[in-house]
């Protein structure tokens, strides 16, 4: 879990699987302990963190192994929940969420202004959502983050929820929500203190299309190359970009020719992708990868003709292959027994 208290400070570039609650308390000079249920990934409290390319969900399989009378949940707790607490010396705070992707809550983003407290601003922008209850949440009077080029996908309730109409801001709040894509959701669009659905598909570029995620089922939401979310000329929407390039080995050791005297050799080479390397395997086995490097340092080889293939795999699930004939001349032969 990462907490931020009163801070602007920036994460990126990671991965939060954040386990079951626990109770966070507060203290400052209005708030000599205050108590605040933390079951989320990151908690922000009167701070305007950045957060940027992360993966951000609970980890569903140990918290339900605790829970027997519930294995099989599907959802649980917050991704970000942020509060703005009462300090006079902070009218607003405006945190920002990019390029992320969450999964698998009760709450996606869940914003809590308190009534005499000041405004929750900021941006949720280039955002994937997936499988969660509701995806973000505006909870009390005084939130509105602009929220753009995000993809809401399989809310199994809502994917934008307001609790309140609130007269004027109900208008500020509809028109800060633009060029996101919608698909799946129960519902897409929901304000509580009326009971009812407000509808902004096909208004202020809000479009509800299939995003044509490369692969679900093994968790791969990069976008195949004919996504509605690939936008030549502007900003794509969702956390990933396409990604049909598949990786590029090259600069592969030993050459393939002939040696003699070996049982095993060790193979090497260069392997890059610009959305990053996922594995290499060398016969069937993992090598090891080092930035752009990769090598497996006893691969067995045969007396005679061997065919190495070495394969490798990028974040996005698109895969090559190269294969090397080697000749191995060394005839595995016991000494004679005297």
């Amino acid at each position: 879990k990462i907490l931020f208290k009163d801070v602007a400070s920036t994460i990126r570039d990671i991965t939060i699987l954040f386990p079951e609650s626990n109770i966070l308390s507060y203290v400052n000079s209005q708030y000599p302990d205050f108590k605040l249920e933390n079951d989320s990934g990151i908690t922000v409290i009167n701070s305007s963190p950045i957060i940027q390319n992360c993966v951000i969900k609970p980890d569903l399989e140990t918290i339900n192994s605790l829970h027997p009378e519930n294995p099989s949940r599907e959802y649980y707790g917050k991704v970000i929940q942020i509060w703005n607490l009462y300090n006079p010396n902070l009218l607003l705070i405006s945190p920002s969420i990019e390029n992320s992707l969450i999964q698998n809550t009760e709450h996606g983003i869940y914003y809590f202004a308190q009534a005499f407290s000041g405004r929750i601003l900021g941006q949720i922008k280039n955002n994937t959502f997936y499988h969660n209850k509701t995806a973000v949440t505006l909870r009390m009077h005084k939130e509105n983050p602009h929220i753009y080029n995000n993809i809401f996908d399989a809310s199994s309730d809502t994917a934008v929820y307001f609790t309140y109409e609130d007269g004027e801001l109900f208008a500020q709040r509809k028109t800060n929500i633009n060029n996101n894509l919608f698909y799946e959701n129960t519902r897409n669009f929901w304000c509580d203190e009326s009971q009812s659905a407000f509808d902004l598909i096909n208004i202020q570029g809000n479009i509800q299309r299939n995003p044509l995620f490369i692969n679900l089922l093994e968790g791969i939401f990069y976008l195949d190359p004919l996504s509605p979310c690939i936008r030549p000329g502007s900003d794509n929407i969702g956390a990933y970009d396409a990604d049909s390039m598949p990786p590029i080995l090259t600069n592969i050791l030993p050459a393939g020719n002939r040696f003699t005297g070996y049982d095993y050799i060790a193979v090497s080479g260069d392997v890059s992708d610009n959305k990053g390397v996922l594995s290499v395997s060398v016969n069937s086995l993992p090598a090891a990868v080092n930035g752009t490097g990769f090598s497996a340092g006893s691969v067995d080889v045969n007396f005679g003709l061997n065919n190495i293939e070495i394969k490798a795999k990028d974040v996005a699930g698109n895969e090559t292959s190269e294969s090397k004939t080697f000749y191995n001349f060394h005839a595995p032969v016991n000494p004679p027994q005297f």
